[in-house]
C-alpha cells in the first residue's frame, strides 16, 4: 500500500461534500490542483480568479462558482464505473484560457 492510498484512506468513505475535485486551467494562472469537497473547489475557484481564496468574487466568477454548485450542469455526463455517482466534469473556455473541474471517482495508485 502506498503512503498516499494510507493518507486518503484516513478519510474512509467520503461523502459527496467531501469528494475529490481535479481543478485544471490554463491561461493566466496554470496549475492542475487537486482539491476537497465543494468548500475546497470554491476556494480554489475563487483564488484562480480573484487572486485570493477570500476575495469576494466578482460577477464571472460567482456565476461559475453557481453553475458548479448546480447539479444541472453535471448532468449530461453520465456516470462513472469508478463509483457509479454521476460523472461530474465540466469545462468553462474564456479568451484567453479554460478551467476545467472533474470529480475523481476511483483512485488507483
Amino acid at each position: 500500500m502506498t503512503a498516499a492510498t494510507q493518507t486518503l484512506e484516513l478519510f474512509g468513505p467520503m461523502p459527496d461534500k467531501e469528494s475529490l475535485f481535479l481543478v485544471t486551467s490554463t491561461g493566466d494562472y496554470n496549475a492542475a490542483v487537486l482539491v476537497m469537497g465543494m468548500a475546497g473547489l470554491r476556494n480554489e475557484v475563487t483564488e484562480i480568479f480573484m487572486g485570493d481564496a477570500a476575495a469576494v468574487p466578482d460577477d464571472m466568477c460567482q456565476g461559475i462558482l453557481d453553475a458548479l454548485a448546480d447539479p444541472d450542469e453535471w448532468e449530461n455526463n453520465g456516470h462513472s464505473q469508478g463509483d457509479g455517482e454521476p460523472f461530474w466534469h465540466i469545462q468553462f473556455s474564456f479568451e484567453d484560457g479554460w478551467l476545467s473541474v472533474q470529480r475523481i471517482s476511483a483512485i488507483k495508485c
